[in-house]
This record gives C-alpha cells, sequence and structure tokens, in this order.
C-alpha cells in the first residue's frame, strides 16, 4: 500500500522540521534540527516515512517524543 504525501518527511517543507522538533524536549531542539538538516542534505531522510524518522532519531541521538 502506497503512503500518503502526510506520512512522509519532506525536507523542503519548512513546517516538517518545526513540527517534528516540536515533538521533543526544548533541551534537545537544536541537535534534532542539526540532525534533520545533515540528514535532508544527503537524502538519508528525504520522504521516510514519520514513525521511522522517529525510530532514526531514538537510535542515533537516544532522544524520545514527549
Amino acid at each position: 500500500m502506497p503512503y500518503s504525501d502526510w506520512d512522509l518527511y519532506n525536507c523542503s517543507e519548512d513546517h516538517e522540521e518545526d513540527y517534528v522538533v516540536g515533538l521533543y524536549h526544548e533541551d534537545n531542539h537544536d541537535e534534532i534540527r542539526k540532525f534533520l538538516r545533515a540528514n535532508c542534505k544527503d537524502n538519508t531522510i528525504y520522504k521516510m516515512r514519520h514513525d521511522t524518522l522517529y525510530e532514526l532519531i531514538e537510535d542515533k541521538l537516544g532522544f524520545t517524543r514527549e
């Protein structure tokens, strides 16, 4: 079953970054924002499912959503 655009992280949309960053504790916002931008730049997370992105953030950075 194909995924809807709503299910996929879109690196070209600023509100996507703000939404994901906002799911985590304020103390972690800067590090998560840097992580998202670096991984968008090399296309690692381009059009990644949101749930997979959250798992990647937890695996790589150790942060869980609030």
